[in-house]
């Protein structure tokens, strides 16, 4: 399938929007501001009792089958260990709620740091973590059902990712070793430049308005 060039969409998440939305989560919002993004409306919200991603979904990405994909992927990956944010449950238990048409999520909201791309521990820590992603991705199957319409077809990509293969193949002074070494205690071999480093730093973790969702 040819990708398909996103449509315009709508990413601005009003003041009144958000409160209205919040007081479903009992979220009383002490400082708001833009995440970014190009396909759904997010902000973050600082409250008294941590931080959290409010994403107001694309309707293209917004019917239940869909939701259901994501967050079944969202529960999967954290079980595998890797750091996702978790989903902050509404006071009724649901993953998601309903207002004035849209569709509304919350989340844990991670913080990190500017990347540094010509750091080259840095960047292959990017390459294992990547790889940790893929090793967990393929063993999930997933509830619900989503179709992959613009760039994730590996008809479209492959040609791309074995051009990139073969130039970081030939610029490499030594054979490259199995990738999963980079995932299995081998990191420090397939990384000689890696930096040590801390996980992702978390708020709202500890202390949510409502349930959420954890890696078991």
């Amino acid at each position: 399938m040819t990708p398909q060039p996103m449509a315009h969409t709508n990413t601005h998440l009003s003041d009144r929007e958000a409160r209205a939305v919040l007081a479903t989560w009992r979220l009383k919002p002490i400082f708001m501001r833009p995440a970014g993004g190009t396909a759904n409306a997010s902000l973050v919200i600082v409250g008294a009792r941590g931080q959290y991603i409010l994403r107001r979904r694309n309707p293209r990405y917004a019917d239940p089958g869909q939701l259901a994909y994501d967050h079944a992927v969202i529960h999967g990956l954290a079980k595998a260990g890797l750091p996702v944010p978790r989903i902050v449950r509404s006071p009724s238990g649901s993953r998601w709620v309903e207002h004035e048409g849209h569709i509304y999520e919350l989340f844990e909201f991670i913080e990190g740091v500017p990347a540094e791309p010509e750091h080259p521990g840095e960047t292959c820590e990017a390459g294992a973590m990547l790889a940790k992603l893929h090793l967990a991705a393929e063993r999930l199957k997933p509830s619900g059902k989503k179709d992959w319409p613009r760039y994730f077809d590996p008809k479209v990509s492959l040609k791309a990712l074995r051009e990139t293969k073969g130039q970081m193949e030939r610029g490499s002074p030594e054979p490259q070793g199995n990738p999963r070494d980079a995932t299995e205690g081998s990191r420090g071999r397939a990384c000689p430049h890696a930096r040590k480093a801390g996980g992702p730093r978390s708020g709202g973790r500890e202390d949510t308005p409502a349930h959420a969702d954890g890696p078991a």
